[in-house]
């Protein structure tokens, strides 16, 4: 398709570079090229600008367009790059129906693409058809929970390079990945021999709750591991990542702040004081930031070297996007270490794919041999026993961690590990 493409990358390994690269090589074609990039938050809108900077010269120009600047139809015409939020976009259209022309059109996290807003400004300007700008999707995770075949927007695939191709070949950092199984009540599992439950009936049964000291202590035990520690804990709620904050700011080792989006239930928090915890957390000010969904897509820390969930996530797009954000290679990174608390059984199939996706052998991996992996333990070691345990119930990895709240997937085999009953 002459008109169209998607680009698929995992996230750090630089489909905002590619992109930009790409857009530099079009205006040696045609220097007078009108470039229109959209993303879906205000904060992407401005790190995308500042993405392009290297890749203009110095007679190119750029504006933002979003909630917070409302340039001039003049400057929208005048300017070589537009970077849009793209709720602002169709806004403007339905209110007025006058946008400029533009040859290009580039959408960051086209995931979600499929949306009335994205169809609106597409519609409008005739993107990705004969007649009509350049259409380019980017995105790191092509899934979509509502099942748009993007393909039907963006046409062929250009580039494909998922996460575990990225790790094998050494276009990621390193990663240690730590799956916790101390919270698992074997002693639920007595009763369960040879049964069919859904993923909400078994998490529900097989897992204790919340266990936040333990994690702020393994945090604190591991934290000496890395010679500049940076970390992001991925918190299940506003109040959770409150409580996460005092408790780690009470040990001492670290200085920590919490970071979330506005809510409905009366915590508000200004774009200046979500911008101020990311400005302190990039320089170092602040070197762990509890959130809950701030860092799920887009915001790029490059020197974040320690992850830890706690939030359960049913999602295969955001899990990849959370763990996407330690995996920037950075000077004086060696590896990202990764701490699992989550209780629910398809993050642990999530880390069975990860672990075997790893270890299956490559024709093109540039590696000799491969330093990242996936550990099942608990606080006190390595549990290789739960591993195979969970292997012998997740028989099948891939149909588990893609499966529904309530699909009944799961069956315990008829027999149990002696040293687990």
């Amino acid at each position: 398709d002459k008109h169209r493409a998607i680009a698929v990358m995992a996230t750090g390994l630089g489909k905002t570079f590619v992109a930009a690269e790409s857009i530099h090589r079009i205006f040696k074609l045609n220097y007078n090229a009108h470039v229109l990039v959209l993303a879906h938050t205000n904060p992407l809108v401005y790190q995308l600008e500042r993405s392009f900077w290297p890749f203009m010269d110095k007679n190119q120009t750029s504006v933002v367009w979003n909630g917070y600047e409302s340039p001039a139809v003049s400057q929208l015409k005048k300017a070589t790059f537009v970077f849009a939020c793209v709720n602002t976009v169709s806004d403007y259209i339905k209110q007025t129906e006058s946008l400029p022309d533009f040859d290009v059109i580039i959408v960051d996290e086209c995931h979600h693409a499929g949306s009335s807003m994205y169809e609106t400004i597409f519609q409008h300007t005739n993107a990705g058809k004969y007649g009509g700008p350049f259409l380019l999707g980017l995105t790191a995770t092509p899934w979509r929970p509502d099942e748009v075949d993007l393909s039907s927007i963006f046409g062929e695939t250009v580039v494909c390079i998922d996460m575990v191709q990225g790790l094998r070949e050494g276009f990621l950092s390193n990663v240690d990945y730590r799956m916790y199984t101390d919270n698992i009540d074997w002693d639920a599992l007595k009763n369960l021999n040879g049964q069919s439950f859904t993923p909400k009936q078994i998490n529900r049964t097989l897992f204790i709750e919340q266990w936040d000291d333990s994690v702020v202590y393994e945090l604190k035990n591991t934290w000496h591991e890395q010679s500049n520690p940076r970390a992001i804990v991925f918190c299940g709620t506003i109040d959770h990542a409150n409580i996460m904050c005092t408790k780690l700011n009470a040990l001492g080792f670290c200085k920590a702040a919490a970071i979330y989006s506005n809510s409905g239930s009366g915590y508000s928090m200004t774009q200046y004081e979500k911008n101020r915890v990311l400005t302190d957390f990039a320089d170092g000010t602040i070197n762990v930031v509890c959130t809950v969904d701030i860092f799920n897509e887009g915001l790029d820390v490059p020197d974040v070297n320690i992850l830890v969930f706690q939030r359960v996530t049913h999602s295969r797009r955001i899990f990849i996007q959370q763990l996407g954000r330690g995996l920037r290679i950075s000077e004086n990174k060696d590896k990202v270490i990764v701490l699992d608390f989550v209780s629910d059984i398809r993050r642990f199939a999530a880390g069975l794919e990860l672990k075997d996706g790893l270890q299956a052998t490559s024709k093109k991996a540039t590696r000799i041999s491969l330093p990242s992996k996936v550990t099942f333990r608990k606080v006190t070691g390595e549990d290789p026993e739960t591993e195979k345990f969970l292997r012998l119930w997740l028989d099948d990895i891939s149909a588990i961690e893609d499966s529904g709240e309530n699909a009944s997937t799961l069956k315990f085999p008829p027999i149990l590990p002696h040293s687990k009953i």
